[in-house]
């Protein structure tokens, strides 16, 4: 059992200590250490000769060795141990003390390591974290070399008696210097040897660095330091923040050493005249850089920290402006889309409503008259969501507009209960109607008032079930007109009446709308929003009904003074007997229209193409010209302008399926007298005709 237990451990043991063993891409790394590690100890101990003690107040090794091992692993420790034997060796140090040195020097790289490496230390050290960690572990760890040295002599009782406090600090101070000073010097420039400054930044650079110089020349190796006084605090710190706040933590750490190869020089050849002991004089100097080091670290760390923060945040901004970038190219691609998908929709629904409205006219309704309302019924509502497409497409990309005008809210509200009677009498359902005790105003599109109070009774019908009742309350609130429509169907859940004004947003409840696209609340918010007016949705949940309230402001000037305007409409006369040309290429869309004009008394002619309608125009002179802008040899707008050129004096009416604001306006600079969207009614054209 013994045996085993043996095997095993040795086993365990024999890979952890392979860990250490250098391999062929150690090769460099190792005799790199060994190096400066014999010449770094050598220099050291040249510069102090007086002091004749093993061993010196710098020992400059140390923050070689723990840069190496952190920057090369674990497996620096047998290069380090070799170069302290040797070292050691050639001084004629006692066995006792080599092994001392040995053990000592190799374990306190691997433990400093170990440290830094669990608090993840970077080698640029350009984190707060990163400037307490080698801080940590050269004020902490290094205590180790001078416990180790006095144990060893206590064992060899060689311990002295007198001083040992005083001499335990004084090399503990010099392991901590030389950690402080040279580990992030090595780690920070082998880790990134680059120097990324332009022309400007690096001459700035090395003007501080000769500023760094300066100051240590003047402060230790000149005798003007003690003429000085407390300006030496203002001549050295200076210079530091310079570096500190202006570039990377490699550059303090490269000032840090400058600083501190002069001051140690100094106190080596005692330039300045100091009659204080070497011994006093390098402790102080070690005190003073290590708390240098201690200041401008964390000063450099924080600093850089920012730095990278702002540029992390810079490009996060970056990315978010190219990210809005290419939601608004969707957005305005998804808005085009939709404009040309509901303009493509309106051209073969065109003349569908003239046929109806022929089938009208002839009586032949009157044989089927329930399917022919339907008929009537679901065109309309095809009218209804190709206005609502193109109203999106408008609101997304800010170009609906208002044409305000004192309006009765009262009798929009009565408009539009009848716009939906066709609606309400399929699914048996009644409204009940509360108007106010005095007449409101509003400053308003009226249009678009009946679009907002019809799309709310639209929903509370389709949402509700048959025979069920719904209501519609008009009042004043102050200065406000508020409208509450009340339904008693589906309801909202609590949770969704935030998103309800979302666009093409259903919400699905066990009832699905089979009729909409889910963007009329989303165009009722917006309208009613440029009013200046808000809007709310209420629910008590599913199956509770729902209740939307709109607010609206009055127009209280044109109430006070009561400039009522006459909100019911005129009937218009009928238009004389005239000739009219209809110019399209959908030609079943042309005799629609014309079979219509020509049974209300009006002389029609026809032409399919640009060209066609130019000979017309030159052969015959028309009253009216009904145009059609997509033509497959020549656009609309070019007809228009080729006539108008050639003293056509005709009214003549574009006929499309855009609607917005600039197609309008190209077909007004183009010449044409007015802009109309398919599908156009025989009763809208019979208007256009009058009131020209």
């Amino acid at each position: 059992m013994t045996g085993i237990t043996f095997s095993t451990n040795k086993m365990r043991f024999l890979p952890a200590l392979r860990t250490l063993l250098p391999r062929k891409q150690d090769i460099l790394p190792s005799l790199l250490v060994i190096l400066f590690f014999i010449s770094s100890a050598r220099l050291t101990l040249s510069l102090l000769p007086p002091m004749n003690i093993a061993p010196a107040l710098i020992w400059s090794p140390l923050g070689i060795s723990l840069a190496f091992t952190f920057l090369f692993g674990y497996r620096m420790a047998l290069p380090i141990m070799l170069a302290t034997f040797l070292h050691l060796l050639t001084r004629g140090t006692p066995l006792a003390g080599i092994i001392a040195g040995v053990i000592t020097n190799a374990a306190f790289p691997l433990l400093g390591t170990y440290i830094m490496r669990r608090f993840s230390y970077a080698s640029q050290m350009n984190r707060t974290r990163d400037a307490y960690t080698i801080l940590i572990v050269g004020s902490i760890v290094t205590m180790m070399f001078p416990a180790t040295l006095f144990s060893i002599q206590w064992i060899t009782g060689t311990l002295p008696t007198e001083d040992f406090i005083t001499r335990f600090i004084r090399i503990w101070s010099a392991a901590v210097f030389s950690v402080v000073i040279l580990t992030p010097l090595i780690t920070s420039w082998f880790a990134d040897m680059s120097v990324r400054l332009r022309t400007r930044q690096l001459a700035e650079a090395g003007l501080a660095l000769a500023g760094i110089v300066a100051a240590a020349v003047l402060v230790f190796l000149t005798p003007y330091a003690q003429v000085l006084g407390g300006l030496v605090f203002l001549v050295i710190l200076l210079p530091f923040l310079w570096i500190s706040l202006r570039f990377e933590t490699k550059y303090t750490a490269l000032a840090l050493f400058l600083m501190s190869a002069i001051s140690v020089v100094g106190v080596a050849l005692n330039m300045s005249g100091s009659p204080s002991p070497i011994g006093q004089r390098l402790y102080t100097v070690e005190l003073f850089m290590v708390f240098l080091a201690f200041i401008f670290y964390i000063l450099s760390s924080l600093v850089e920290e920012r730095r990278r923060s702002a540029l992390g945040l810079e490009q996060h901004v970056q990315q978010l402006e190219k990210a809005l970038g290419q939601i608004k190219m969707q957005d305005k691609a998804k808005s085009e889309f939709l404009a040309v998908l509901a303009h493509e929709l309106r051209n073969p629904l065109a003349p569908i409503v003239s046929a109806l409205e022929l089938l009208q006219l002839k009586g032949v309704w009157k044989s089927d008259a329930e399917t022919f309302e339907l008929i009537d019924d679901r065109v309309k509502t095809m009218r209804r969501l190709l206005d609502d497409l193109l109203d999106i497409a408008r609101i997304s990309q800010n170009k609906l507009r208002l044409q305000k005008t004192p309006t009765d809210v009262y009798a929009i509200g009565k408009q539009s209960i009848q716009s939906i009677q066709n609606q309400l009498e399929r699914k048996q359902q009644r409204v009940e109607f509360m108007g106010p005790h005095e007449t409101l105003l509003l400053d308003a599109d009226p249009i678009r008032i009946e679009q907002v109070i019809r799309n709310l009774l639209s929903n509370a019908s389709k949402f509700s079930e048959k025979s069920s009742a719904i209501s519609i309350a008009i009042t004043r609130v102050g200065d406000m007109a508020e409208i509450r429509v009340n339904d008693t169907g589906i309801g909202i859940d609590p949770l969704m009446l935030e998103k309800v004004f979302e666009p093409f947003l259903q919400i699905e409840q066990g009832h699905r709308n089979k009729e909409g696209i889910g963007i009329g609340l989303s165009i009722t918010k917006r309208i009613v929003e440029m009013h200046g007016g808000s809007i709310e949705a209420k629910s008590e949940g599913t199956r509770r009904g729902s209740e939307f309230i709109v607010r609206l402001p009055l127009d209280v000037a044109t109430m006070e003074s009561q400039l009522i305007p006459n909100t019911s409409p005129e009937r218009s006369p009928a238009p004389e007997c005239t000739s009219i040309l209809v110019v399209d290429d959908n030609k079943s869309a042309a005799h629609s229209l014309g079979k219509l004009l020509e049974l209300t008394g009006h002389a029609v002619s026809y032409a399919y193409t640009g060209e066609e309608a130019l000979r017309t125009i030159s052969l015959t002179t028309p009253r009216f010209m009904v145009l059609d802008i997509g033509l497959p040899d020549m656009s609309g707008y070019e007809v228009a302008k080729q006539i108008r050129e050639r003293g056509f004096r005709g009214t003549v009416i574009a006929l499309t399926g855009y609607g917005q604001k600039e197609d309008k306006m190209r077909s007004l600079e183009a010449g044409c007298d007015h802009h109309m969207v398919k599908p156009i009614g025989i009763k809208e054209l019979q208007a256009m005709l009058v009131t020209v």
